[in-house]
């Protein structure tokens, strides 16, 4: 077996469509029996909410933004628990919240565990605020996400407080630019396919089969 495929997933927690690319993209990966690896790149949309504010005419105007995406997403396949996210922004029992800060959440646990546990406690994040109407700007919530799945919530308490993986967000934001990407999900293999925007599962599947052709391909001509 030659060198894995990285799969590099450009996601945003306050966005349902990057929800279930996650879910999509990890299923996808997990086929290819190694030969594929997933890692999770932050590129947040909303890194001020006043911005947001601001451009909608109100906070109501925000969260109603975010309840039509989430209400787009919602007749998708992987997109059926987001009624109650709708619901709770129209309702303005959920506010908009930045995205760094979840996403910081996102970058430790990548930093200190590795990319499988930066995609549960990401899937983990971004299902408890879009499908459960969580708070995911409250360090508490958070805290209690990385508990769900066994990782050293106190920790991540005091990086979230001392705002060291802000950093790792900051230069994932820089590599999408670098990259052209502008909107999430975004999905490059190899730092050269790219999938923008929510593709099929199977086209994630055939995306990394071309790429591990192209691989098994190249590795031929170099014998000869």
């Amino acid at each position: 077996m030659g060198v894995p495929v990285v799969v590099e997933l450009f996601v945003d927690a306050l966005c349902p469509f990057s929800l279930i690319a996650a879910r999509r993209v990890r299923e996808a990966v997990g086929e290819f029996e190694g030969a594929a690896r997933l890692q999770l790149r932050a590129l947040p949309l909303v890194p001020d909410p006043a911005r947001l504010e601001r451009a909608a005419g109100s906070r109501e105007g925000a969260r109603l933004v975010l309840a039509r995406r989430l209400e787009e997403a919602s007749g998708l396949t992987g997109g059926e628990n987001l009624e109650v996210g709708v619901a709770a922004f129209r309702e303005g029992r959920l506010r908009v919240v930045s995205s760094l800060v979840p996403l910081a959440a996102v970058k430790w646990a990548q930093a200190a565990v590795g990319d499988v546990a930066a995609w549960r406690l990401y899937v983990e994040v971004a299902s408890r605020y879009l499908e459960h109407g969580e708070d995911v700007g409250d360090p508490s919530v958070l805290a209690d996400a990385a508990r769900e799945h066994g990782l050293p919530w106190i920790d991540l308490i005091k990086v979230l407080e001392q705002g060291i993986h802000g950093r790792d967000v900051a230069r994932d934001r820089h590599h999408a630019r670098t990259l052209g990407l502008k909107a999430t999900p975004s999905a490059v293999l190899d730092g050269r396919v790219r999938l923008e925007g929510l593709a099929a599962l199977d086209e994630y599947r055939e995306a990394i089969a071309q790429r591990l052709l192209w691989q098994s391909r190249k590795r031929e001509a170099s014998t000869h």
